[in-house]
């Protein structure tokens, strides 16, 4: 843990949300996920940074990658939806 760390983990994570917001074709639903990406800046800029969240976080990130480069979009969906519960469970939010 360096004292950098949580902002370049902040920075990388909003432009993986800006990157995967880019590729969606229907206006609406890039609307919706740049305002989910908005809270997620707001939320991750007012809660303390949880450092033991890095690397399962990232592992789960990249599973969801490569579901998309597998063209899989029910496996996608699903590590999407797991992704965001165990967020929110580490946030202490329930989803």
């Amino acid at each position: 843990m360096t004292p950098d760390l949580p902002k370049q983990v902040q920075k990388t994570d909003l432009m993986l949300h800006d990157a995967l917001s880019s590729g969606l074709k229907n206006p609406l639903l890039k609307d919706v996920y740049a305002a989910i990406r908005n809270r997620i800046a707001v939320i991750q800029n007012t809660r303390p940074f949880l450092a033991d969240r890095i690397v399962s976080a990232m592992e789960e990130r990249l599973a969801i990658i490569e579901a998309l480069a597998s063209g899989d979009p029910d496996l996608t969906g699903s590590l999407i939806e797991s992704h965001y519960r165990q967020t929110m469970r580490w946030w202490g939010v329930e989803a």
